[in-house]
Parts: C-alpha cells; structure tokens; sequence
C-alpha cells in the first residue's frame, strides 16, 4: 500500500527475485503462498508493475502454484488475490491469464475450497476483475460455470460480507452489457441472492453499493429483470441503503444508478419508486454529494 515502495522493491530486482523463488520453490506452499502475496500488493494500483510481473513471467508462475497446490487453501487464496490484481484494469493481463488457463483455475479452486471463505471471496474478486470490460471472458466464465459457482458461493457464506460484496461485484461484471449473462444469472437466482446480501448486511456499505450496482446491472435493457427485482422488494432494498448510509457516497451513487434502470421505460416501477420516496432520496444525494461527479 506504499506506491514508493512498490517502485523501489521493483527497481532494485523484488519482482525477478520473487519470481525466481516460485520457479525454484515449486514444491514449497510456504514458499508459493507468500511470494503470491506479494505479487498481489506489488501489483495493486501500479500499471507498471503489472506489466512487469505478466512479461517476466508471473502469471505462469502463480497458475503453476495453483495448479501444484490444489488442496492448499492459502495457495489458492493468495493466487486468486494476486491474479484479479494483476488483472485489474489491465486489457493485456486479462486475456492472458484466460489465455493461460486462469478462468478454470480460479473456477476450480472455488470448487475445491467451498467451506473457505477466504477462497470463495477472492476468486469472486478474481472473475469481476476478470470479466470487466471483456466480453470473451464474460462468456467463458458463464460457459465454464462461473455464475453459478459465484451463488454457491453467497448461498453458502450469507454471514460473510465479503463474499457477499465481492459476489455481487462479480455478478455485476458478468451481467453488463451481456444478455445472456443477465437472463442466466435471474434463472439461478441470482436476483434473490443479491437482495439477500442487502438485507442480511445492512450496515455493510461495501455489500450496499455492490448489490445496488448489480441490481442495475440486472435492470438495463431487461424488462424481466425490472419486474422481478421490483417484485422481489429491489426497490424497497435501493432506497433502504440509500437512507442507511447517507454519507458514503458510493451508495447513494449505486442506488441512483440501480434506480435510474428500473424506472426506465417502466411505468410501475416509475409509480413505486415515486411512492416510496425515492424522488426525494435521489435529490437527498444530490443535495449531500454537490462535489461528487
């Protein structure tokens, strides 16, 4: 988490060393498990040492660690953290690590390590990164049964706010702008799961902002979804975090978006939203959050 660091660690040769340590170290989970650690937080918000990692060969090493290692959660959580970091914002780093076989190995260790919290939130941060801005992967994710791992997975840890908040993010991914995806996701369940997450962690912005994103990612252009999530009590669960969490900007900005596509071209959502005072809670935000675009 300090940028100076990350770049001197990455000048004076930490990148290569943490690499060679893997490549030798194959056998080693304690060498593999933080060495992929540290890859994640060398990689974190630092394009260049993104790029660093994948041309030296990094993210062969951290697939090879998984690969390895299947029944060592810790391998298969720290290498699904450092592969949605090093995927994060990065067009090159996506396509290779699909390339290399990256969707079915997080997908495979999210399978082998169900009980796993830790696991299960990382490779749900892991697809969301993966299917960001990237049509191909949305769908090999979807082909390769991502969606519904990525339910098991809330069905499985409702206590956990970060699998909620990460499983919502990935379905937010995989659901924009695909048609497919968003039709897959409702047929599994995933609108009840979303508000699920809403309702059990009220509290929790990060799991509010999530869900009321991926309810609009659900919502666009499908006039299914926006009867559905409405019928669901979507609408009631929108404005609820938007009063809830009055001063984290990032919810009120969700809930406008979630709200803005289920009114859209829909009558009675239109009518439901106004009674229930979203009207007011949309100028509310706006009143709050004058410096935020």
């Amino acid at each position: 988490k300090n940028d100076d660091n990350k770049a001197k660690i990455a000048a004076e040769g930490g990148i290569t060393a943490v690499l060679a340590a893997m490549s030798k170290h194959t056998d080693h989970a304690g060498v593999q498990v933080p060495s992929c650690r540290a890859l994640g937080f060398l990689a974190s918000i630092d394009d260049d040492n993104k790029a660093k990692i994948a041309a030296e060969g990094g993210i062969t090493l951290v697939l090879a660690a998984m690969s390895k290692h299947t029944d060592h959660a810790d391998v298969q959580e720290q290498g699904c953290r450092a592969l949605g970091c090093l995927a994060t914002e990065n067009d090159d780093n996506k396509a290779k690590i699909a390339a290399e076989g990256g969707i079915k190995a997080v997908l495979t260790a999210m399978s082998k390590h169900t009980d796993h919290a830790g696991v299960q939130e990382q490779v749900c941060r892991a697809l969301f990164f993966l299917a960001s801005i990237n049509d191909d992967n949305k769908a090999k994710i979807a082909a390769e049964g991502g969606i519904k791992a990525v339910l098991t997975a809330m069905s499985k840890h409702t206590d956990h706010a970060g699998v909620q908040e990460q499983g919502c993010w990935a379905l937010c991914f995989l659901a924009a702008e695909n048609d497919d995806n968003k039709a897959k996701i409702t047929a599994e369940g995933g609108i009840t799961a979303v508000l699920a997450a809403m309702n059990k962690h009220t509290d929790h912005a990060g799991v509010q902002e999530r869900g009321c994103l991926a309810l609009g990612c659900l919502a666009d252009k499908n006039d299914d979804n926006k009867a559905k999530i409405a019928a669901e009590g979507g609408i009631t669960a929108v404005l609820a975090a938007m009063s809830k969490h009055t001063s984290h900007a990032d919810v009120p900005k969700g809930g406008c978006l979630a709200l803005g596509q289920l009114a859209s071209i829909n009558d009675d959502n239109k009518a439901k939203i106004a009674a229930e005072g979203g009207i007011t809670a949309v100028l509310a935000a706006m009143s709050k959050h004058t410096d935020h675009a």
